[in-house]
This record gives structure tokens, C-alpha cells and sequence, in this order.
């Protein structure tokens, strides 16, 4: 029986030398404590380093960064002052554009058909007419008639109907002859 022959007291000693005391567990508590605390001290600095090695790249960066935007910002500056250059460009071609406007709306319709045609000078009898104040409406088939004759000095106004029974020459005459008349009674 190989346990009982020793004594029981001093297999109780042994026993109880084999097992930890109090004390025993307290300073091996202390130094999983003490452990700790430099693990926690060694993860702060690392933690530290790491945020000061992450603040370096992002400042590295940075400058970076900052050339990309101002290429960008130049580039749509270049691209705003060509559209304002567009927009300026367009306003000069509107401002003479409404110019001429005016100016074909305030021309006499007789005077631009004279100038712009190549007809068998019609039109530009009807312009002389009308600077001397005759005025002849068109029939609609190639022919006139009526006269309306303006005196600008006396302001009389007479209408001729202009009928095929008289010549050329007759209607020639009149008209002048009212033109001359007005003229005379403005000078009297």
C-alpha cells in the first residue's frame, strides 16, 4: 500500500507544501497587475505613435489635396471667363442686331424694294413718286389705279382715280400741275 506507509502527517505536509497560500496568489495577482499596466502603457504609446504617423500621411496629403482643388478652381475659372466672353460677344451681336431692326422697321418698304431689286425701274419710279409726295396704289394685275397727291408745303390732298381713257402723258401733266398749283398757293 504504497501511500500508508508513510506517515499521515507528513503526507499532509507535503500535501499542503504543494498548494498555494494566500500570500502566494496575492503576488501573483500583483504581478499579472503590474503586467497589465505596462501592456496598457505599451498600447498608449503605440496608439500615440499611430495617430502621430496618421496625422504625417494625412499632412503629406494635404498639400496634395489642395493643388488637385486649385486646378479645378482655375479650370472653371478659365471655363466662366470664356462663357463671359460668349455672353459679351452675344450681347454686341444682339445690341447691333436690334439696331438694324430698328433701322429696316423706320426704312420705307418702296426704298429697300428699289434699292434690293433689279426690275425694269418700277420701283424706282414709285420711290420718286412718293419723295414728291404721289402716291400710286397697285391694282393687284400689273396696273394702278388710283393716285393720291400730297402737297407737304400747302397740305392739300387730292385723290385720282386713273382710268385707261386718259394718256399717260394726261396723268403726268395733272399730277404736276397739283404739285405746282400747291407750290404757287404756298408762295402767295
Amino acid at each position: 500500500m504504497g501511500m500508508l506507509d508513510e506517515a499521515p502527517h507528513l503526507l499532509l505536509a507535503e500535501v499542503s507544501n504543494s498548494f498555494t497560500t494566500d500570500s502566494d496568489l496575492a503576488a501573483e495577482i500583483d504581478a499579472l497587475h503590474h503586467n497589465l499596466k505596462q501592456l496598457s502603457r505599451q498600447l498608449a504609446v503605440s496608439e500615440a505613435s499611430y495617430n502621430d504617423w496618421k496625422a504625417v500621411v494625412v499632412a503629406a496629403e494635404h498639400p496634395k489635396t489642395m493643388i488637385g482643388l486649385d486646378k479645378k478652381k482655375f479650370a472653371v475659372a478659365k471655363q466662366l471667363s470664356a462663357v463671359e466672353g460668349n455672353v459679351l460677344t452675344l450681347e454686341a451681336q444682339l445690341v447691333k442686331l436690334k439696331k438694324e431692326l430698328e433701322e429696316l422697321d423706320n426704312e420705307d418698304p418702296l426704298e429697300r424694294q428699289v434699292l434690293e431689286s433689279e426690275d425694269d425701274g418700277t420701283a424706282l419710279k414709285l420711290w420718286v413718286y412718293r419723295g414728291l409726295g404721289i402716291e400710286i396704289q397697285d391694282d393687284g394685275k400689273g396696273g394702278f389705279h388710283r393716285a393720291s397727291v400730297r402737297n407737304k408745303v400747302t397740305g392739300d390732298f387730292n385723290v385720282v382715280n386713273i382710268e385707261n381713257k386718259f394718256t399717260p402723258f394726261f396723268y403726268a401733266n395733272y399730277f404736276w400741275g397739283q404739285l405746282a398749283s400747291s407750290s404757287d398757293k404756298a408762295e402767295s
